[in-house]
């Protein structure tokens, strides 16, 4: 979810000094990024080691503000984007500003290419509805969205 994950050191001793494997002498550790930490900490009896292996995943998915369709390959398509490898299942609806449905899926690769019975529709803002479920979890997005031609 893009938070910093905040690493407490694993060994339930007294220490004078850590030492993680980047040089940082704290007792704890932010972490970003993918990578194994490794922490060492000192007293007066010697040393305990503490190791863990840190896989930071995006689970977000979002829908884009505006979109392009206009066949360069970029932004061509208004559809949910990010993580959807996990979303199993998937349902969108678009509106223009009358409450006609212009797209519908229940695909999660499905998106809208601009277009209402075969009409390319004009520079608008139109409203999305959308249902997924992922990791067993329902949730709904909804919102505006900009064609521009």
């Amino acid at each position: 979810n893009g938070e910093p994950l905040h690493l407490p050191v694993g060994i339930s001793a007294r220490g004078d000094k850590w030492v993680w494997n980047d040089g940082s002498e704290q007792p704890k550790k932010v972490v970003t990024k993918n990578g194994t930490y490794i922490v060492r900490l000192y007293n007066e009896c010697g040393f305990g080691a503490d190791t863990i292996s840190v896989l930071v995943k995006d689970c977000t998915i979002f829908f884009p503000g505006a979109f392009s369709p206009n066949g360069d390959g970029k932004n061509d398509l208004a559809r949910i984007i990010g993580n959807t490898f996990d979303v199993t299942t998937c349902e969108m609806t678009i509106f223009n500003r009358w409450g006609t449905r212009v797209y519908y899926t229940m695909s999660k690769e499905g998106g809208w290419d601009g277009t209402y019975k075969g009409e390319l529709q004009p520079t608008d803002t139109y409203y999305y509805y959308v249902k997924y479920t992922t990791h067993g979890q329902d949730y709904e997005m909804k919102g505006n969205i900009i064609l521009v031609r």
